[in-house]
């Protein structure tokens, strides 16, 4: 059986194996990529998984002469966030300042043609944040819902010089709900009927990001936010031009992946604070043995965890329990 295969990889890898069109297969595959992670354990499973993607859109592109509807942006790093938002939002610049990247930037909209990757350094691992063309009632493209879809989350930026900032954020929400993506703040109650529902919606933690905060204008516009989405959005203001709340959107960007770094510790050696392993938070010690190999997670013995309030530096633990951000943890097979 293939090393690292999680309860969330299985359960693309179920969609892949009941899609019964070329773009529900794509699409499962690119979620199976999404959420295999990223070692040297899985390196070959990879290589697999983007083998298929590319022969997939081949297939649909020999098939049809219509305009590919799917696109992706090779993953890389530890975690990849995609940046969306009207024209003239200042996604490209915000990316620039998130990522030292130069981007290209102007005061005219559409500037950017074609997503465009960047790496953000956040503490001791590295985010691909990745700037997408605008989307609005003028211009959108088909393949962008591709792109959403297959992130670990998404940026949401938002003008707030814009008085028309409500409609255009409308029109992407209903964009990508007509591709079955719903976007959703962090442990937010998913409001979508049961029988409404179906395998191929996607629900991707958002944050919805307030650009340009240093125009005087900006607080009448976020007040207008606030009345409009109340407790569903949160808005967090910033100011690409300043720097203004910049570092602290870092924060905000790694609590909306609802990740965990674990780091591992090798018996009888030194913990490997340069690669931590990374799990969704609520992972127990169990589901972090089977990241690293299945058959570690099915002859797992025991287990000894440091930096925990719930336990002594050293002391061994239950396979069951739920590991938190930064723990350190050895394993025992």
């Amino acid at each position: 059986m293939p090393a690292n295969l999680t309860p969330q990889y299985l359960e693309a890898e179920q969609r892949y194996r009941s899609a019964k069109t070329p773009q529900e297969k794509l699409e499962a595959l690119e979620l199976m990529l999404r959420e295999i992670p990223k070692h040297k354990g899985t390196d070959k499973l990879q290589a697999e998984l983007k083998r298929k993607i590319s022969d997939q859109r081949k297939s649909s592109s020999e098939k049809s002469s219509k305009k590919t509807v799917s696109y992706s942006v090779d993953s890389h790093g530890n975690q990849q966030v995609v940046v969306i938002g009207p024209p003239n939002s200042g996604k490209s610049k915000l990316v620039s300042q998130l990522t030292g990247t130069e981007m290209k930037v102007a005061d005219y909209p559409f500037t950017t043609r074609m997503p465009q990757p960047a790496m953000m350094k956040y503490e001791d691992i590295v985010i691909q944040i990745v700037d997408t063309p605008a989307i609005s009632e003028e211009h959108c493209d088909p393949w962008m819902g591709s792109i959403v879809r297959s992130a670990n989350a998404i940026l949401l930026v938002a003008d707030l010089t814009d008085d028309s900032i409500v409609k255009n954020l409308g029109f992407i929400f209903e964009f990508l709900e007509k591709q079955k993506i719903y976007l959703i703040e962090v442990n937010q109650e998913i409001n979508l009927a049961e029988d409404k529902r179906t395998d191929m919606d996607t629900f991707q933690n958002t944050l919805l990001v307030g650009n340009k905060k240093d125009v005087d204008v900006s607080e009448i516009v976020l007040e207008l936010l606030q009345d409009e989405y109340k407790t569903a959005w949160h808005t967090f203001p910033v100011s690409s031009s300043t720097g203004e709340n910049l570092e602290a959107l870092k924060h905000k960007i790694f609590e909306t992946l609802d990740i965990i770094r674990i780091i591992p510790k090798p018996p009888g050696k030194k913990p490997d604070f340069s690669s931590p392993i990374i799990l969704r938070k609520g992972s127990s010690v169990w589901d972090l043995a089977d990241s690293i190999h299945h058959d570690l997670a099915q002859n797992l013995k025991s287990a000894k965890i440091w930096n925990c309030k719930d336990y002594l530096d050293g002391q061994r633990i239950p396979i069951d329990y739920i590991l938190s951000d930064r723990h350190i943890v050895e394993l025992e097979a």
